[in-house]
């Protein structure tokens, strides 16, 4: 989706999307956001490790390719 875009670009939409995730993540209670079988839908997980999971492990599923699109760039 960013290719075209400059590193100035993707770094603004990144710290957007990130400030969203943060502000949601405030409005969470500790409980709802650690506690075990706060929803059913989660069955043994806790919603944190969603939230990790998309997030912190998702940026590490993409360095590679973030990296080939930096060299890319400034070539």
């Amino acid at each position: 989706k960013y290719w075209a875009d400059s590193l100035t670009e993707v770094q603004a939409a990144f710290e957007r999307s990130f400030a969203e995730v943060i502000a949601l993540i405030n409005t969470i209670s500790e409980t709802e956001l650690f506690g075990k079988h706060q929803y059913a839908w989660l069955g043994d997980f806790v919603l944190v490790d969603l939230v990790l999971n998309n997030t912190v492990d998702h940026y590490g599923e993409h360095f590679k390719a973030i990296l080939a699109w930096k060299n890319a760039k400034v070539r």
